[in-house]
């Protein structure tokens, strides 16, 4: 576990070859002052948003293979992408995600890892 909500509980995967966690492994990649600052701006603006009302369906892009239940935040422009999977309106697993450097994930070697080590 995350972070604990009234709302939801975020959860995120621990790979045993990493010290941190995978949504921790994420945020390590763009520290303040980076290039991306207004893109993780606008990933926090969303969790903390998620936090308060819950992992409602309309918060998420869905990005992974039909029933996989992949998707990812945010759901509007941005030049990143952090993947997670939503079980319920209460549980949120994030895996890790990346710089959008192609027009889907699928042709991006770094996000088709980030989002296969998901499923």
């Amino acid at each position: 576990m995350i972070e604990e909500h009234e709302a939801v509980n975020f959860y995120s995967i621990h790979l045993n070859t990493k010290e941190l966690s995978e949504l921790e492994c994420f945020f390590e990649k763009f520290p303040e002052g980076c290039a991306y600052d207004e893109d993780i701006d606008t990933i926090i603006a969303w969790l903390d948003h998620i936090g308060e009302r819950g992992a409602l369906e309309r918060y998420f892009r869905h990005e992974g293979k039909f029933g996989d239940g992949v998707s990812a935040i945010p759901i509007e422009t941005s030049n990143l992408r952090l993947y997670c999977i939503r079980l319920s309106d209460k549980i949120l697993i994030f895996g890790n995600g990346g710089i959008k450097d192609t027009s889907t994930w699928q042709e991006s070697e770094t996000l088709s890892d980030y989002v296969e080590t998901l499923v």
